[in-house]
């Protein structure tokens, strides 16, 4: 007895559809954004960020149980604390 999930149906796999042709049209235009913003950071700010938001990302420890996922929240709730999401 398999364990694998059914195959996605033909609306799951138009929307899979669009999801990338979104993403090949705006892709290219977010990461130009997201270099130039890297780029224009000075010191004070990167180190702002360091302290603030990502080191204490990697400060949680590795003893923690759970999915390999655990950390999508946190990262979710750093890059909104930035701003850079809607």
């Amino acid at each position: 007895m398999s364990s694998d999930p059914p195959p996605p149906d033909a609306d799951v796999r138009a929307q899979m559809r669009r999801w990338l042709d979104n993403w090949k049209r705006m892709g290219p235009g977010l990461e130009a954004e997201r270099i130039t913003r890297l780029q224009q950071l000075d010191d004070v700010e990167s180190a702002r960020i360091a302290r603030e938001i990502v080191w204490p990302l990697g400060c949680l420890g590795d003893h923690r149980g759970g999915d390999d996922g655990a950390g999508i929240l946190p990262l979710m709730e750093a890059v909104r604390k930035l701003g850079a999401a809607g």
